[in-house]
């Protein structure tokens, strides 16, 4: 995890920051004040997208602590619809960016090439999935072969 401490308190100089940490494949921990929790989280959705794991611990070892884990979209929402949990000081952990592979770019690529293949012909498909990835226009001609060819049988 890397601990990243308060956010800037404006929403410029936030979401910038925030940007710097896009891809950071550690947890990510920040703390913040109840009048910025939910202009920080809003911050953070814009950045990390709805589906970023994120924790919301507020009041930690505190009579009304609360602990809650969901999706960013979700903690933005359920923030802005309870005000208790505006509440107290905040600690915010959002899990880490997830790595790119190789094998995910080539599932994608291969969609894709589906995808066009579907509207247009083989050829132009792959030229056109070609120009998009960088991957090579002749290896892409003979795997959307191959996955005509599985498609017929």
């Amino acid at each position: 995890f890397v601990f990243e401490g308060f956010l800037p308190n404006k929403s410029t100089a936030r979401a910038e920051y925030l940007q710097s940490l896009r891809d950071e494949p550690r947890t990510l921990i920040f703390y913040e004040a109840p009048h910025r929790l939910l202009e920080s989280l809003k911050s953070m959705l814009q950045v990390f997208g709805p589906e970023r794991l994120a924790v919301l611990a507020r009041e930690i070892t505190k009579l009304y602590e609360t602990i809650r884990q969901m999706p960013l979209g979700e903690m933005v929402e359920w923030v802005g619809e309870n005000a208790e949990q505006q509440k107290g000081e905040s600690v915010i952990m959002l899990a880490g960016a997830q790595p790119v592979t190789r094998q995910t770019i080539e599932i994608e690529v291969e969609s894709l090439l589906r995808s066009l293949m579907a509207k247009l012909s083989v050829k132009d498909a792959a030229l056109l999935t070609s120009q998009l990835s960088g991957v090579s226009k002749n290896q892409l001609y003979a795997r959307a072969l191959e996955l005509q060819q599985q498609d017929t049988q």
